[in-house]
């Protein structure tokens, strides 16, 4: 039995991705070499599941499905820049999910206990960080670039996600799409 290598998360809207890129062009004209989240990958991770038996998968799709029905549709925004681990030894550049609700929190944690996985404070991967050449220029060049992306926007379906690792970079593909319904959470 073959193994597949999945993610539970949601994607971006368009409108939102078409900001975050601009934000990805203006971080690549700064003193750092990076790897930069292809358009198409650019989501938020709610639970990371690794590796799964594809006779797994259905049973995984049919819990989150079930999870999902039991969540109304909510609000997130997306905004201020972060560094992983930390602004003195930056591996990831990310932007911060603000959950003022704690809706996607809770959601997230449902899915943790009753599916599995990792599961890490909510975040946009902008880029993969190898070194910053000039760091008190850079940190200084993003301090200016922090305030320049808030959207909000709905959540109103969390997918079972395939990753398959290519030397292009990851492949994302939809496993299965589960719409928020109209359930005890409001």
């Amino acid at each position: 039995m073959l193994n597949i290598r999945c993610f539970i998360g949601l994607f971006i809207p368009e409108n939102v991705k078409q900001d975050i890129v601009k934000i990805q062009n203006i971080i690549s004209q700064l003193p750092v070499v990076c790897k930069m989240v292809e358009y198409e990958n650019l989501h938020i991770n709610l639970s990371f599941l690794g590796e799964v038996g594809e006779g797994h998968v259905g049973s995984i799709a049919s819990k989150l499905e079930n999870i999902c029905s039991k969540y109304n549709k909510f609000e997130i925004e997306v905004g201020g820049i972060k560094f992983i681990p930390n602004e003195k030894y930056i591996r990831v550049i990310v932007l911060d999910v603000l959950d003022p609700s704690n809706k996607l929190k809770a959601l997230s944690s449902k899915i943790t206990q009753k599916i599995g996985g990792d599961s890490k404070p909510p975040h946009i991967t902008l880029c993969r960080v190898k070194y910053v050449k000039e760091k008190d220029k850079f940190l200084d060049n993003i301090r200016k670039l922090k305030s320049e992306l808030t959207h909000k926007f709905n959540v109103n379906s969390i997918s079972l996600i395939k990753s398959e690792l290519t030397k292009g970079g990851p492949i994302y593909t939809i496993v299965k799409e589960c719409q928020l319904g109209g359930g005890l959470h409001e």
